[in-house]
């Protein structure tokens, strides 16, 4: 996946969980961002208005969000199990 930007409720969850402030550091804060076409502005953002205490979107790659994920999960004792599918659930 090419995913780059992490919202501003998922740095919520991540505060709530322990590792937002790694997440952030490892990151890049973007408070507001136009798109423009040729000829034109289409539209502006401004996370600076939005009721969070992250105003704005964390410009940061997958894969350090990924690795952030594991070493969280792993500070918990959980150990990952890569190439792993789950072929049945019961509750």
């Amino acid at each position: 996946s090419k995913a780059v930007t992490l919202m501003p409720r998922t740095l919520e969850a991540f505060q709530l969980r322990g590792f937002a402030e790694e997440t952030i550091a490892a990151g890049e804060k973007i408070a507001s961002f136009s798109v423009f076409s040729p000829s034109r502005m289409l539209f502006h953002t401004d996370y600076r208005k939005v009721s969070s205490e992250f105003r704005y979107l964390l410009n940061i790659s997958q894969a350090e969000t990924e690795g952030i994920l594991h070493r969280a999960i792993e500070r918990q004792g959980v150990v990952v199990e890569w190439q792993t599918r789950l072929v049945a659930l019961t509750q």
